[in-house]
């Protein structure tokens, strides 16, 4: 399976001025807005490693066939809100939207499936890598993100501030972190 973020997050789940309280001492706007990046990649490294959504974004997924094992097909990143749609290329190599009413999507905290219901009308698609086109929505609304999460990201934006020299260190302590994500998601 491949994915892409087709749609990006609309806002960062901590913004610069999270760290006016804190000891970064913010004092202008150019150090605001290399916080604000910072906190960009940062997320961006964890969703990536992580294979999960923190803020709100849409996915695009790409898979050969319109079922795994036991008419599952799973999802790679998580948490899923919804699914917006599933497209196939049939036995003619046409691209045709799956009726939803053939599935639903089964989640939970760190994962996410589509299962078929029962009877449902699952085509033969074409023989080629991206046979299948999932959409969907992942992530949390940025109100809603795990508190560890936020702090994680925080406690890494601040130590790149403090040591540029050290990004790899501070981004291999988030490897640490995956056991817990995992769990808490």
């Amino acid at each position: 399976m491949t994915y892409v973020v087709s749609t990006p997050p609309a806002s960062e789940p901590v913004l610069a001025s999270a760290f006016r309280s804190s000891d970064l001492n913010i004092l202008d706007s150019t150090t605001e807005t290399y916080l604000d990046g910072l906190v960009a990649v940062v997320r961006d490294w964890i969703e990536r490693a992580f294979a999960m959504a923190i803020v709100t974004q849409t996915i695009t997924e790409e898979v050969d066939e319109l079922c795994d094992w036991n008419s599952i097909l799973p999802l790679t990143v998580y948490p899923v809100a919804s699914i917006s749609s599933v497209k196939y290329y049939d036995t003619d190599n046409v691209q045709q939207i799956l009726s939803d009413s053939n599935y639903q999507l089964v989640k939970g905290k760190t994962w996410a499936e589509i299962h078929y219901v029962q009877d449902a009308d699952i085509p033969s698609v074409y023989d080629r890598p991206d046979a299948v086109e999932i959409i969907y929505v992942a992530g949390n609304s940025t109100a809603n993100v795990p508190p560890a999460i936020l702090q994680q990201i925080k406690t890494c934006v601040s130590r790149i501030y403090y040591d540029k020299e050290d990004i790899e260190g501070a981004m291999r302590d988030l490897g640490f972190l995956m056991p817990y994500i995992r769990k808490h998601g």
